[in-house]
């Protein structure tokens, strides 16, 4: 009798919100290599981010989070509320988005210390951001 021929097996192919946290690419403006998240991280520039760097089919196929916009959609838990702001603690007078949190890496530990709380507002609000998804 003839062997079993095995089957191959189709590559996994890649979840649609989930982005490839080793997955690098080069800026058009500017020699410096950014991840997936730096796409949207500033929310005054996200849109014209995503659609400048979301339509090459390697950036869309790696970051799915920030490419694919039914990964953004209010009816998943696990999103930060995009109209939400809150008070600075040592500056009551100005007002930051969730995204502040963590624009700057060398400050995100410390401001997730601060405003993501277990029983904050803020936590709340901005569930993505403050890791609080279950």
């Amino acid at each position: 009798p003839t062997p079993p021929v095995p089957t191959p097996t189709a590559p996994t192919p890649p979840t649609p919100c989930v982005n490839n946290s080793q997955f690098t690419f080069r800026l058009d403006n500017f020699a410096a290599d950014r991840t997936c998240v730096w796409i949207t991280k500033n929310l005054k520039k996200k849109d014209a981010r995503i659609a400048k760097y979301c339509e090459r089919s390697e950036i869309k196929a790696q970051c799915g989070d920030q490419c694919n916009s039914s990964c953004n959609d209010n009816n998943d838990p696990c999103t930060d509320d995009p109209t939400y702001v809150f008070s600075l603690k040592w500056n009551q007078g100005v007002q930051q988005n969730c995204a502040w949190i963590t624009k700057n890496d060398k400050k995100t530990n410390a401001r997730k210390a601060t405003y993501c709380n277990d029983n904050s507002a803020v936590r709340a609000a901005c569930r993505k951001t403050c890791s609080a998804c279950v």
